[in-house]
């Protein structure tokens, strides 16, 4: 299901083999590592069962046989108090961690959407802010979910530009998050009404939105 909610957000399909223009190939094992327990005075007491998740595989592009490997350099370690919850958890953080190290790779990521976001806090990028957000919305639905992601960004934007409604900001005031719901709203033609006099909870409201409007666009439910 994890794999599954990180590839529909980014607009990618689970199909069978025969259809499929990407392949994952891999075996995920998760191993019973140890009881921990804590000894004071006599008394042992149980503090969580540890597990070890490992991971080795690869994403392969069948239309040019461009090859991600995929494989954890080193085992993970989870643990929690429930036996059944440290199995699940395991799963779930490694399936978490193969999900994000597809979809920020070479094959199914975007660098250079990734790179447009980056040079809004680079001083000596040269554009104005203004530009660069109109070259992400120039990428359409394909950047929607970066910049829902760069929602938590608070970095401050370090180039020049406008910024509706508030012709001067003081230093760091305007942060990438800013930035990218202004390029959400004209991607998805919506007004969040978010701007840099905002208080925590309504950036944090906003953020909420805009993730339950593209899962609902893109059907995962």
């Amino acid at each position: 299901m994890i794999l599954e909610r990180g590839f529909s957000l980014h607009g990618f399909q689970l199909v069978g083999r025969e259809e499929a223009q990407y392949l994952v190939e891999g075996t995920l094992t998760c191993d019973y590592f140890q009881d921990l327990t804590f000894d004071f005075q006599g008394a042992s007491q149980h503090l969580e069962h540890q597990y070890h998740g490992k991971f080795e595989g690869r994403l392969i592009c069948r239309d040019d046989d461009r090859v991600q490997e995929l494989s954890f350099p080193e085992p993970l370690m989870n643990g929690r108090t429930v036996l059944e919850m440290a199995r699940r958890d395991i799963r779930r953080r490694s399936a978490t961690i193969i999900s994000e190290t597809m979809l920020r790779g070479p094959i199914l990521g975007e660098p250079e959407i990734r790179g447009l976001i980056d040079a809004l806090t680079d001083s000596l990028d040269g554009r104005f802010h203004n530009q660069v957000m109109e070259q992400i919305t120039a990428y359409q639905e394909r950047a929607v979910p970066y910049l829902i992601e760069t929602l938590r960004d608070d970095r401050p934007v370090r180039l020049e530009g406008d910024y509706p409604g508030f012709p001067e900001l003081e230093p760091d005031e305007l942060k990438v998050y800013h930035i990218a719901d202004l390029a959400l709203r004209e991607i998805l033609d919506r007004d969040s009404g978010l701007d840099p006099l905002s208080s925590d909870d309504y950036i944090q409201r906003v953020r909420t939105g805009w993730q339950w409007m593209w899962e609902d666009l893109q059907e995962v439910y």
